[in-house]
Protein backbone atom coordinates (compact mmCIF):
# COMPACT_ATOMS: atom_id res chain seq x y z
CA UNK A 1 0.00 0.00 0.00
CA UNK A 2 1.28 3.45 -0.86
CA UNK A 3 0.28 6.36 1.30
CA UNK A 4 1.07 10.02 1.14
CA UNK A 5 1.41 12.10 4.28
CA UNK A 6 0.37 15.69 3.87
CA UNK A 7 1.19 17.83 6.88
CA UNK A 8 -0.64 21.14 6.65
CA UNK A 9 0.79 24.23 8.33
CA UNK A 10 -0.21 24.61 11.95
CA UNK A 11 -1.22 27.62 13.97
CA UNK A 12 -4.47 29.39 14.78
CA UNK A 13 -5.01 30.74 11.27
CA UNK A 14 -4.27 27.37 9.63
CA UNK A 15 -6.60 25.59 12.04
CA UNK A 16 -9.40 28.07 11.41
CA UNK A 17 -8.99 27.59 7.66
CA UNK A 18 -8.67 23.82 7.91
CA UNK A 19 -11.92 23.36 9.82
CA UNK A 20 -14.09 25.02 7.21
CA UNK A 21 -15.79 22.27 5.26
CA UNK A 22 -13.16 19.68 6.14
CA UNK A 23 -14.20 16.09 6.15
CA UNK A 24 -11.53 13.59 7.08
CA UNK A 25 -11.62 10.25 5.32
CA UNK A 26 -10.38 7.43 7.53
CA UNK A 27 -10.52 4.85 4.71
CA UNK A 28 -6.70 4.66 4.40
CA UNK A 29 -6.48 3.74 8.09
CA UNK A 30 -9.13 1.07 7.72
CA UNK A 31 -7.43 -0.34 4.62
CA UNK A 32 -4.03 -0.31 6.32
CA UNK A 33 -5.11 -2.91 8.84
CA UNK A 34 -4.56 -0.50 11.71
CA UNK A 35 -1.11 0.77 10.78
CA UNK A 36 0.41 3.07 13.44
CA UNK A 37 1.74 5.25 10.60
CA UNK A 38 -1.72 5.90 9.18
CA UNK A 39 -3.23 6.25 12.67
CA UNK A 40 -0.65 8.94 13.47
CA UNK A 41 -1.46 10.75 10.24
CA UNK A 42 -5.19 10.47 10.89
CA UNK A 43 -4.78 11.72 14.47
CA UNK A 44 -2.72 14.66 13.23
CA UNK A 45 -5.39 15.52 10.65
CA UNK A 46 -8.06 15.44 13.35
CA UNK A 47 -5.89 17.62 15.61
CA UNK A 48 -5.15 20.36 13.09
CA UNK A 49 -8.78 20.41 11.98
CA UNK A 50 -9.90 21.12 15.53
CA UNK A 51 -11.38 17.72 16.30
CA UNK A 52 -9.50 17.30 19.58
CA UNK A 53 -11.69 14.44 20.80
CA UNK A 54 -10.86 12.24 17.81
CA UNK A 55 -7.18 13.25 17.98
CA UNK A 56 -7.07 12.17 21.63
CA UNK A 57 -8.80 8.93 20.72
CA UNK A 58 -6.08 8.30 18.12
CA UNK A 59 -3.47 8.81 20.88
CA UNK A 60 -5.31 6.32 23.09
CA UNK A 61 -5.49 3.87 20.19
CA UNK A 62 -1.73 4.23 19.61
CA UNK A 63 -1.06 3.51 23.31
CA UNK A 64 -3.26 0.44 23.17
CA UNK A 65 -1.68 -0.73 19.91
CA UNK A 66 1.80 -0.30 21.42
CA UNK A 67 0.95 -3.07 23.89
CA UNK A 68 0.79 -5.54 20.99
CA UNK A 69 3.36 -4.22 18.51
CA UNK A 70 5.97 -1.57 17.88
CA UNK A 71 4.62 1.96 17.52
CA UNK A 72 7.13 4.67 16.61
CA UNK A 73 7.14 7.55 19.11
CA UNK A 74 7.05 9.90 16.13
CA UNK A 75 3.34 9.16 15.62
CA UNK A 76 2.37 10.41 19.09
CA UNK A 77 4.64 13.44 18.69
CA UNK A 78 2.94 14.27 15.42
CA UNK A 79 -0.50 14.25 17.04
CA UNK A 80 0.62 16.30 20.03
CA UNK A 81 2.17 18.83 17.64
CA UNK A 82 -1.15 19.05 15.80
CA UNK A 83 -2.92 19.62 19.10
CA UNK A 84 -0.56 22.49 19.84
CA UNK A 85 0.83 20.75 22.94
CA UNK A 86 4.43 21.74 22.31
CA UNK A 87 6.00 20.25 25.44
CA UNK A 88 4.35 16.87 24.94
CA UNK A 89 5.21 16.95 21.23
CA UNK A 90 8.87 17.67 21.98
CA UNK A 91 8.92 14.92 24.61
CA UNK A 92 7.69 12.35 22.09
CA UNK A 93 9.84 13.69 19.26
CA UNK A 94 12.91 13.42 21.51
CA UNK A 95 11.97 9.77 22.12
CA UNK A 96 11.57 9.36 18.37
CA UNK A 97 15.02 10.84 17.79
CA UNK A 98 16.60 8.53 20.38
CA UNK A 99 14.74 5.59 18.85
CA UNK A 100 15.77 6.66 15.35
CA UNK A 101 12.13 6.57 14.29
CA UNK A 102 11.59 6.80 10.53
CA UNK A 103 9.96 10.23 10.80
CA UNK A 104 13.10 11.69 12.32
CA UNK A 105 15.43 10.27 9.71
CA UNK A 106 13.38 10.39 6.51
Amino acid sequence: MFSIRLIPPTGPKARATATKGLEIDNTPFQLSGGSPYTLGSLGHAYAVSGNREKARQALADLRELSQRRYVAPFESGLIYAGLGEKERALEWLEKAFQDRSWGMTA
